[in-house]
Order: C-alpha cells, then structure tokens, then sequence
C-alpha cells in the first residue's frame, strides 16, 4: 500500500497539453474569471469594505498583506513536525525573543519553556501601524513573507472571530511549521477560507520547544491548559490538529460534523484514524478536557517514564501505546481513515475507502517520499476552487456516512453495555454462590484454601463496586475467573455433597412420582398435594445455586407427604380388600342363585320337552291313523274304480256284441 501511495503522480494532476492564447478553452476562463472577479468585489464590499480590499494584483483571492509584512522569519529545515511519515531529526536555525513567565504544578518546567514562546495573533481585524512588530500578526503576512526578513511570532494564533452565520464557534485548530518550505505555507493557506467560514482560530507554532517531534504533543498540551485556565464560557470545546502536509479541499464541511454527537457521546473526547502502520495521529479532534491534559503530559513524558520501549514512530508509538491503556481506551474512538487522514489516490483506479475523493475534507501526504512535488499539484487544485471539489456539506456523502458511524457507535456500546451487565450479573451470582457454599462446606477446605477463597472474593467486591474497574468488562472477567480458580477445592467439595443430596432428591421425586402413576384413582386433593411438593423440590434442585438447608427441608417435606400418602393407600387397600371379598361373596351367592335357577330352568324345559315329544307323537299317531285310514279309503276307492272300469268293460264288450249281433241280423236280413 506504500508504494501505491508513492506511485507517480497521476496524470489527471499534471499540467494539461498547452492550446493556443486565443483558443475557445481560454476565453471562457477570462470571462469566467472577469465574472467572478465582479461577484468578488461586490460581496467582499457588502461583508467588510475595510478588512477585504479587493486587489487585482493579487488575482481572486482576499488581500494578503502577510506579503509585504517583515515578521517572516528565516527558516532552515523543510520538515513537517508530526507528519504521517515519520522523518528524521529536525533542525532550526531561527530563534525567539523570550519573555519570563512564572508557573507552578507539575508541569512547570513544560509551561515555563513553552510560555516564553507564545505570542497572540489576530489577522481579521485592522491593526494600526505600529502593531506590526508585536505578536499579533495577519494570517497572510505570516503565509506570504518572504523569509529571513524579519524574525515572526513563534506562536500565532490566527481568529477569524465570528463566523459568517454570527456565531462563535467553539473550535480551534492547532499545527506546527518550521523551516522554510514555501509548499507546507501554501498547505496552510487552503485552511483560510475554511476557518474564516467556520469561525475557527488557528494555533501556528514556529518554534520547535522540546528535541525531535515531542515539540507537537507539548504545544496541544500548552493549548489545552490554556484554554481550561479560561472561563468555561470562554473555553474552546475542541482542538483539530493538522500536520502540515495536509491540503485542505473542501472548505464546506465543518469541523462539528465529524464530532461525536451530545449527549450521548459526551465521554468520547479523542477521535483518531489508523492506517497500515497503526495508528495515524496527521490530524484529530481532541476535546478540551482534563481527560486531555493526563493523555497529552502521559506522551510528553513516555520517553523518561518508560525509556526501553521500541517507540517506531516516536510520539505517535507512544500515543498508540497509552491509547491501549483502559483509561484513555474508553474515551477514544476509532473514525474512518478518510475523514481525517485521506490519501490521496490515482483517477482512474477503484479508490480505496481511505482515499481521497471530490467533495472529501482533506488529503494527507503521509508516507509519500517526493511530497513537495505531490503537494504541489494538489495545491494548484485546490487554489482553483473548483466547484466539484469544493461542494456543500449536504450534497457529500459526509452527513449519512457520520449517521451511519454514529449509530453504529451506539450499537456497539450497546452491545458492551450489555455484556458488562451480564458479566456484573453473573459475577454477583458467583459471589452469592461460593458464599453460600463456604459456609454450608467451608469447613471441609484446609485453612489455605479457605484464606485463597476470602482473599479473591474481597478483590471481587472491590472490582465491582471500584470507579476504575467496575466498567472495565475485561478486568471483571479476569478477576471473576480468579476467584473461581481459587473457589474450585470448594466446589469440588460441593459437588460431592450434592451429588449425594442429587440422589436422595432423585429417589424422593421418583418414589413419589411411581406411586402417584401407580394410583390413578387418587383423589385430586391428594395428587395435586404429592405433585406440588415435588414441583418445589425441582425447582430447588433446578436453581444455581443450591440453597442445600432448602432442598434437605423439600426433600423432607415431599417424603412425609409421600408416607401419608402410602398410609392412605394402604388403608385404601385394605378396605378395597373388604369390598372385594363382600362383592366376592355376593358374586358366589348370585352365581349359586343362577345356577338353581338355571336347574329349575331346565328341569321346566326338560318337562316341557317331554310334553312336546308327546304331543308330537299322539300327533304322529293321529297321523298315522289318518293316513291309513285315507289309503284305506284310497285302496277302497281305487278298488271300486277297478271293479268299475271292469263293469265298464264288460258292458262295453256286451255292448259290442249286441252291435254285432245285430248287424249280423240286419245283413241277415237283406
């Protein structure tokens, strides 16, 4: 990612093919600009006919009498102090005038060498002649002097004043520059339009008050404690700092939009940006506060305080390494590389969620080895004002990014919120638990076990209730594990009680259960009893933890009502015996009683039987008689139909004869 960063420059940054004087690309632009150079004047006019005398001289931009100003001092060294890139040891040739002041506290020695350096600058309002040699100078005299003129301010604080919308902000900016790069002065200048927008002061440092880069964390100190020694009303609320290889693009966005939102983020008093290093301190919000103070004097002093740790990046190791630290951890929150410290990246590639794109705050030239060439370019971009660079807060993207950022901030307090209840909860249950334990089976643990036991379980009540610890989800969970380490000989000894209190639990609930399931026709009083006291020891049993005195008193409880239960029962059987035996004896007399009556039954069928045999055999005899008296009758019939077809017969054969003997006759007689 670092050799991407220091590529060549894209083209789309360089110088564009050169075209004739008079060609149509060109017109437009003088007529653009003799446009613009109208709307200036006129504006400028109506805002404050004396603090922007408009000067063709000077092309589009307010006038700079920082030009013709002698207080630019001689400057020896291009570096940047607190740039992204870490660069060697810095020099500087130029000095000061001191002035004495007196301090006390802790940080005397830090005040008394940063106070005899610090002047007060105000450049938006009109200073009479004479005010020019003193510590107050204008912002364009400081940016455009010429240097080793004069020897400048060494701190100067810039003050728009009031804002455009009439209002003093409550924010401030903070940077360090010496040497006698013209590009990091340039850099500056692109935050003049913003601050005077805003209502933001500037803090310029000249001088470098401690060796190597420490001078950046001891000068956001000396601002802060100035500021807190102030009125509150009269207080700053926030300090940006800026590293001097930062372009700002977007003169738009304000500072407050990146800021966390009040109340709810009331305790988040540093914002910082990391990026392939770790962490990256080039630009941050850093709130007026004590908080601030302990972090910034934590950092000064890293180096006395712990001198054998590795610092790679100097004051911004040590920054990274206090910022892990609980105390200053839980007030810090991570924001989007891109709001504070983007980089820039190449035009027709996929940026990278940490690169620069139109509409965007800022650019930082971290890591980049040919930054006066790159930062060049980017401020003959800037300086133009383009529109599609330089667009209102609300047509970026920054107002639903900062939504978005924010509630996913709440969520994840949330979350940890949840967490460290839980935690806490179950911390307490633990407490109540092992001390319910000591003192069922304590006595079974040796005096050392016992000692190990009380000794974690003070540190636990001290962790929970403790300022510093009681919010501190890791420490409780380090502790609470502690404290079950040294409980475990105890609950050893309390899982072997309970294993046996388990069993008779088991026998007393099954037994229980048995004869219930065994007796469905028990009555619901006697039931719901037996089930309820069973209900209650499972419930007992159920719990974490066990209340013992509780469950040995349900145990007892559910075998009593189980023994009245079976007396009952037994009583019940019994007289189920007696009603069984008085049924059986009913049945014996009813069985004899159906066996006689099923004699005399028989005895009646049998009878009646015989009747009807003989019945049916006088009937049959009758028959019978009938029958042959009718073939008697028949025979008789049948004989006198024989004797008279032979009667028949023989008349017939008489009669045939005399027919015969008659025709013989006749035939005779013819």
């Amino acid at each position: 990612m670092l050799e991407r960063n220091m590529s060549p420059l894209p083209a789309w940054l360089g110088h564009g093919r050169s075209v004739g004087l008079a060609s149509n690309g060109r017109l437009k632009i003088v007529f653009l600009a003799l446009v613009c150079v109208v709307l200036g004047y006129t504006v400028t006019s109506l805002l404050s006919p004396q603090e922007y005398a408009f000067d063709l001289n000077d092309g589009l931009s307010p006038p700079n009498p920082i030009q013709k100003h002698p207080s630019y001092g001689h400057k020896s060294s291009n570096t940047v102090v607190g740039s992204g890139v870490h660069e060697g040891t810095y020099e500087v040739n130029h000095s000061a005038d001191s002035t004495e002041t007196k301090s006390s506290g802790k940080l005397k020695d830090l005040h008394d060498s940063i106070v005899d350096k610090l002047s007060s600058w105000d450049p938006w309002r009109e200073k009479p002649e004479s005010t020019l040699n003193t510590t107050t100078s204008s912002y364009n005299d400081v940016l455009d002097a010429q240097p080793g003129n004069i020897t400048q301010p060494t701190d100067q604080l810039v003050d728009p004043g009031s804002s455009f919308a009439g209002e003093r902000q409550r924010i401030g900016k903070c940077t360090v520059i010496f040497g006698d790069n013209r590009v990091y002065e340039r850099a500056l200048r692109t935050h003049e339009i913003h601050n005077k927008m805003h209502g933001y002061p500037l803090h310029i440092l000249r001088q470098n008050i401690l060796e190597d880069v420490w001078t950046k964390p001891a000068y956001i100190l000396s601002l802060i404690l100035r500021e807190l020694a102030k009125p509150e009303a009269e207080r700053l609320r926030w300090l940006l700092w800026v590293d001097a290889d930062t372009i700002l693009l977007n003169p738009y966005i304000p500072v407050e939009i990146f800021l966390p939102p009040s109340p709810a983020f009331d305790d988040v008093h540093l914002m910082v940006s990391h990026d392939w290093n770790g962490l990256n301190n080039g630009v941050f919000p850093i709130r007026v506060h004590r908080w601030s103070v302990e972090l910034l004097s934590a950092i000064v002093a890293f180096r006395h305080y712990l001198p054998d740790e590795n610092l790679v990046f100097r004051d911004q190791s040590a920054m990274e390494f206090l910022l892990r630290q609980r105390k200053f951890k839980i007030h810090t929150v991570e924001a989007p590389q891109r709001w504070f410290n983007a980089y820039q990246g190449e035009h027709n590639e996929t940026l990278a969620p940490f690169q620069v794109r139109r509409g965007d705050f800022l650019v930082h030239f971290a890591g980049v080895g040919d930054r006066n060439e790159r930062m060049t370019y980017w401020l003959e971009r800037a300086e133009q004002h383009l529109p599609d660079w330089e667009i209102e807060t609300q047509h970026t993207s920054y107002p639903s990014e900062v939504r978005e950022f924010w509630g996913e901030q709440g969520g994840i307090r949330a979350s940890l919120q949840y967490k460290l209840d839980a935690a806490r909860a179950e911390a307490y249950e633990i407490l109540d638990q092992t001390k319910g334990r000591m003192k069922d089976y304590g006595e079974r643990l040796t005096d050392p076990e016992r000692e190990a036991v009380r000794k974690q379980e003070q540190v636990l009540e001290v962790a929970l209730i403790s300022e510093d610890t009681k919010d501190d989800l890791e420490k409780i969970e380090q502790v609470v594990k502690e404290y079950e380490t040294a409980a475990r000989p105890l609950n050893e000894q309390a899982e072997k009680a309970n294993k046996i209190l388990m069993k008779e639990a088991h026998d007393a609930i099954f037994s229980a259960d048995n004869t219930v399931l065994s007796h469905s026709d028990l009555p619901d009083s006697e039931t719901n009893l037996i089930q309820e006291k069973v209900d209650i020891l499972k419930e007992l049993i159920l719990q974490q933890p066990w209340h013992k005195e509780e469950v040995h008193t349900a145990i007892g409880e559910l075998r009593t009502a189980h023994t009245q239960l079976n007396g009952k029962l037994d009583k019940l059987e019994a007289l189920r015996k007696e009603v069984e035996e008085a049924e059986r004896m009913q049945e014996m007399a009813r069985k004899a009683k159906e066996e006689e009556e099923k004699e005399k039954a028989a005895d009646a069928k049998k009878l009646e039987e015989e009747q009807k045999k003989a019945t049916q055999e006088e009937e049959e005899r009758k028959a019978k008689l009938e029958e042959e008296e009718k073939k008697a009758k028949l025979d008789e019939e049948a004989k006198k139909a024989v004797e008279d077809e032979l009667f028949k017969e023989e008349m017939r054969k008489a009669s045939e004869a005399i027919d015969a003997q008659s025709v013989s006759h006749i035939v005779a007689t013819l």
